[in-house]
């Protein structure tokens, strides 16, 4: 992942942890508002998935289920 994609992925964060309003999380990355809709929303699936997916690294019993 390149640094350009690390500040996008922080600013997106941001503004998911309502910490920076989406107008200006565009302004700052050189995007539209609704880009930055798109962004925050996959984001916000991938996080989703990747802690599923650890939740069921961690727990043997679905781990099998899941491995099988």
């Amino acid at each position: 992942m390149s640094y350009e994609e690390l500040d996008r992925v922080r600013v997106v964060e941001r503004v998911i942890e309502n910490r920076l309003m989406q107008r200006e999380a565009a302004r700052m990355l050189g995007l539209t508002s609704r880009q930055v809709r798109r962004l925050r929303r996959a984001l916000s699936a991938t996080a989703a998935l990747s802690a599923w997916r650890r939740k069921i690294a961690g727990d043997p019993a679905i781990g099998v289920l899941v491995r099988s």
